[in-house]
């Protein structure tokens, strides 16, 4: 059964995170996350360990350690690593999950999967503090740019806080902007997930017709990419195309910008947004 955080919950994790950020690298820009292990006396260590885990939070000799696996992350500075480090970072703030590692509980690989571990809810509840410790969102919604596209914003914003394009791709259509719609691809091709934006949640354009099994048309942006014919495209297209319930020529029917790009081995990404932003 697929795990759902209250909402007062991931209000409180939110505000953790950004208290965090705010007391330990106040310096505008990308999080300090090493500045705030040392802070903490949290030991980080870099090794190869296979692919099993992402990461690892381990309390032993009376002291936090944080292992990343450069098997699956690359260097140690890179966006994945960043990732995996925040999220070890919020087993350590997160009351619950630091208490129960210092009483004896054994520490378990993380998935990083950047709130692909729906079986959890504390890796459920260490993703979403690890998006935030990243990606402050009073300091996000301040970089934010009026009349940019969703992809231009996410690219901009990803080196500003040097997070992954995924990670910060599902933070823009959480708390960035109401009317936008990201949708996820496989690196095989098929169909992953969507982030929709509240504003199209609430106008009802709430499940793509590529989750209902539609191949993306050729000619589109999202076919361009996903064929291997361009690294990054934007065409023109309508609600009635890309989402269930919305015939073609009603009320409902606009048109959108849709933007996608390659992101190598991770899969592809689909933008939508408004055409008159």
């Amino acid at each position: 059964m697929t795990k759902r955080l209250h909402e007062s919950r991931k209000h409180d994790l939110v505000a953790l995170a950004e208290e965090v950020v705010n007391h330990h690298s106040p310096t505008a820009g990308a999080t300090d996350l090493l500045r705030i292990a040392e802070e903490n006396d949290i030991s980080i260590h870099f090794d190869q360990y296979g692919e099993e885990f992402d990461g690892v939070l381990e309390f032993a000799n009376a002291r936090f350690h944080i292992h990343v696996n450069l098997t699956r992350s690359g260097k140690h500075d890179s966006e994945r690593a960043r990732f995996t480090i925040s999220h070890e970072l919020g087993h350590f703030f997160i009351d619950e999950h630091r208490q129960a590692l210092m009483g004896g509980e054994a520490p378990h690989g993380s998935n990083c999967g950047l709130f692909d571990s729906a079986d959890s809810t504390e890796e459920l509840e260490a993703d979403l503090f690890a998006a935030n410790l990243l990606m402050p969102p009073s300091r996000f919604l301040a970089a934010l740019r009026v009349r940019e596209t969703p992809l231009t914003a996410i690219k901009r914003l990803a080196t500003t806080f040097r997070s992954s394009i995924t990670a910060t791709a599902i933070h823009y259509a959480s708390i960035g902007a109401n009317r936008c719609a990201i949708i996820r691809w496989n690196p095989d091709g098929s169909y992953g997930w969507p982030r929709i934006g509240k504003g199209y949640f609430a106008d009802g354009f709430r499940r793509p017709l590529y989750a209902e099994g539609v191949e993306p048309l050729k000619d589109s942006a999202t076919g361009i990419v996903v064929a291997g014919i361009e690294s990054e495209a934007d065409a023109v297209s309508t609600t009635a195309t890309m989402f269930s319930n919305v015939a073609s020529g009603q009320s409902r029917d606009h048109l959108l910008r849709e933007e996608a790009l390659a992101l190598g081995k991770y899969g592809f990404m689909t933008f939508l947004s408004d055409l008159e932003m």
